[in-house]
Protein backbone atom coordinates (compact mmCIF):
# COMPACT_ATOMS: atom_id res chain seq x y z
CA UNK A 1 0.00 0.00 0.00
CA UNK A 2 1.48 3.34 -1.06
CA UNK A 3 2.01 6.10 1.48
CA UNK A 4 0.72 8.56 -1.13
CA UNK A 5 -2.79 7.11 -0.94
CA UNK A 6 -5.22 9.20 1.04
CA UNK A 7 -6.70 7.89 4.28
CA UNK A 8 -10.12 7.15 2.77
CA UNK A 9 -8.52 5.00 0.06
CA UNK A 10 -6.34 3.23 2.63
CA UNK A 11 -9.37 2.54 4.84
CA UNK A 12 -11.25 1.16 1.84
CA UNK A 13 -8.32 -1.15 1.04
CA UNK A 14 -8.05 -2.21 4.69
CA UNK A 15 -11.78 -2.99 4.81
CA UNK A 16 -11.38 -5.15 1.68
CA UNK A 17 -8.39 -6.97 3.16
CA UNK A 18 -10.21 -7.60 6.45
CA UNK A 19 -13.24 -8.94 4.55
CA UNK A 20 -11.00 -11.30 2.55
CA UNK A 21 -9.10 -12.34 5.68
CA UNK A 22 -12.41 -13.11 7.38
CA UNK A 23 -13.58 -15.22 4.43
CA UNK A 24 -10.26 -17.03 3.91
CA UNK A 25 -9.83 -17.42 7.67
CA UNK A 26 -13.25 -19.04 7.88
CA UNK A 27 -12.35 -21.45 5.06
CA UNK A 28 -8.97 -22.25 6.60
CA UNK A 29 -10.52 -22.66 10.06
CA UNK A 30 -13.15 -25.04 8.71
CA UNK A 31 -10.43 -27.13 7.07
CA UNK A 32 -8.43 -27.18 10.31
CA UNK A 33 -11.51 -28.22 12.32
CA UNK A 34 -12.29 -30.97 9.81
CA UNK A 35 -8.73 -32.33 10.18
CA UNK A 36 -9.21 -32.64 13.94
CA UNK A 37 -12.74 -34.00 13.71
CA UNK A 38 -14.85 -30.97 14.59
CA UNK A 39 -17.14 -28.49 12.89
CA UNK A 40 -16.79 -24.71 13.13
CA UNK A 41 -20.05 -24.41 15.14
CA UNK A 42 -18.74 -26.99 17.63
CA UNK A 43 -15.44 -25.11 17.87
CA UNK A 44 -17.32 -21.82 18.41
CA UNK A 45 -19.09 -23.35 21.42
CA UNK A 46 -15.75 -24.53 22.85
CA UNK A 47 -14.18 -21.10 22.18
CA UNK A 48 -17.13 -19.39 23.89
CA UNK A 49 -16.83 -21.65 26.91
CA UNK A 50 -13.05 -21.36 27.10
CA UNK A 51 -13.17 -17.55 26.88
CA UNK A 52 -15.62 -17.34 29.78
CA UNK A 53 -13.97 -19.50 32.38
CA UNK A 54 -15.26 -22.79 31.02
CA UNK A 55 -18.97 -22.46 31.72
CA UNK A 56 -21.96 -20.64 30.18
CA UNK A 57 -25.71 -21.01 30.15
CA UNK A 58 -27.39 -22.27 27.01
CA UNK A 59 -29.00 -18.84 26.64
CA UNK A 60 -25.58 -17.15 26.76
CA UNK A 61 -24.21 -19.64 24.22
CA UNK A 62 -27.12 -18.92 21.86
CA UNK A 63 -26.15 -15.24 21.99
CA UNK A 64 -22.37 -15.81 21.70
CA UNK A 65 -22.51 -18.33 18.87
CA UNK A 66 -25.41 -16.71 16.97
CA UNK A 67 -27.12 -20.10 16.68
CA UNK A 68 -30.78 -20.81 17.28
CA UNK A 69 -31.61 -22.61 20.51
CA UNK A 70 -32.57 -25.75 18.59
CA UNK A 71 -29.37 -25.76 16.53
CA UNK A 72 -27.26 -25.11 19.61
CA UNK A 73 -28.93 -28.00 21.45
CA UNK A 74 -27.87 -30.35 18.64
CA UNK A 75 -24.31 -29.00 18.68
CA UNK A 76 -24.07 -29.36 22.46
CA UNK A 77 -25.52 -32.89 22.26
CA UNK A 78 -22.73 -33.87 19.83
CA UNK A 79 -20.10 -32.24 22.05
CA UNK A 80 -21.49 -34.16 25.05
CA UNK A 81 -21.36 -37.42 23.06
CA UNK A 82 -17.69 -36.67 22.28
CA UNK A 83 -17.00 -36.00 25.97
CA UNK A 84 -15.97 -32.38 25.29
CA UNK A 85 -18.68 -30.67 27.38
CA UNK A 86 -21.26 -31.53 29.99
CA UNK A 87 -24.70 -30.07 30.63
CA UNK A 88 -26.44 -29.58 33.97
CA UNK A 89 -29.44 -27.74 35.34
CA UNK A 90 -28.97 -24.87 37.74
CA UNK A 91 -29.49 -25.85 41.39
CA UNK A 92 -31.62 -22.79 42.17
CA UNK A 93 -33.49 -22.31 38.88
CA UNK A 94 -34.19 -25.56 37.02
CA UNK A 95 -35.04 -23.59 33.86
CA UNK A 96 -31.37 -22.56 33.54
CA UNK A 97 -29.12 -25.06 31.79
CA UNK A 98 -25.36 -24.75 32.20
CA UNK A 99 -22.81 -26.10 29.72
CA UNK A 100 -19.30 -26.71 31.02
CA UNK A 101 -16.15 -27.68 29.14
CA UNK A 102 -14.59 -30.96 30.34
CA UNK A 103 -10.95 -31.95 30.72
CA UNK A 104 -11.27 -33.68 27.33
CA UNK A 105 -12.67 -30.41 25.95
CA UNK A 106 -9.70 -28.49 27.34
CA UNK A 107 -7.37 -30.99 25.66
CA UNK A 108 -9.24 -30.45 22.38
CA UNK A 109 -8.82 -26.68 22.81
CA UNK A 110 -5.07 -27.23 23.22
CA UNK A 111 -5.08 -29.32 20.03
CA UNK A 112 -6.97 -26.57 18.19
CA UNK A 113 -4.59 -23.88 19.50
CA UNK A 114 -1.53 -25.93 18.52
CA UNK A 115 -2.90 -26.49 15.01
CA UNK A 116 -3.81 -22.80 14.61
CA UNK A 117 -0.32 -21.73 15.71
CA UNK A 118 1.22 -24.14 13.21
CA UNK A 119 -1.04 -22.74 10.49
CA UNK A 120 -0.10 -19.16 11.40
CA UNK A 121 3.58 -20.10 11.39
CA UNK A 122 3.16 -21.34 7.80
CA UNK A 123 1.20 -18.21 6.81
CA UNK A 124 3.90 -15.89 8.17
CA UNK A 125 6.94 -17.96 7.22
CA UNK A 126 8.31 -15.25 4.94
CA UNK A 127 7.99 -12.49 7.59
CA UNK A 128 11.27 -11.34 9.11
CA UNK A 129 11.25 -11.35 12.92
CA UNK A 130 10.96 -7.55 13.02
CA UNK A 131 8.04 -7.64 10.55
CA UNK A 132 6.26 -10.28 12.62
CA UNK A 133 6.75 -8.19 15.78
CA UNK A 134 5.42 -5.06 14.02
CA UNK A 135 2.48 -6.96 12.52
CA UNK A 136 1.59 -8.54 15.87
CA UNK A 137 1.67 -5.14 17.55
CA UNK A 138 -0.51 -3.57 14.84
CA UNK A 139 -3.01 -6.42 15.01
CA UNK A 140 -3.17 -6.00 18.79
CA UNK A 141 -3.95 -2.31 18.31
CA UNK A 142 -6.60 -3.18 15.70
CA UNK A 143 -8.18 -5.66 18.13
CA UNK A 144 -8.23 -2.95 20.83
CA UNK A 145 -10.03 -0.71 18.32
CA UNK A 146 -12.57 -3.43 17.55
CA UNK A 147 -13.19 -3.93 21.27
CA UNK A 148 -13.60 -0.17 21.73
CA UNK A 149 -16.19 -0.05 18.92
CA UNK A 150 -18.03 -2.96 20.57
CA UNK A 151 -17.92 -1.14 23.90
CA UNK A 152 -15.84 -3.72 25.74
Amino acid sequence: MSHSLNRATQLHELASIIRLLFWQGHRQGAETMERIGMTMPQAMVLFGLDASGGQRTMTELVHITQQSAGTLTGIVDRLIAAGLVERRRDDDDRRVVWVRITAVGHAKMTEIDDQREADIARMTADFADAELALFTGLMGRLLAGVEAVLGK
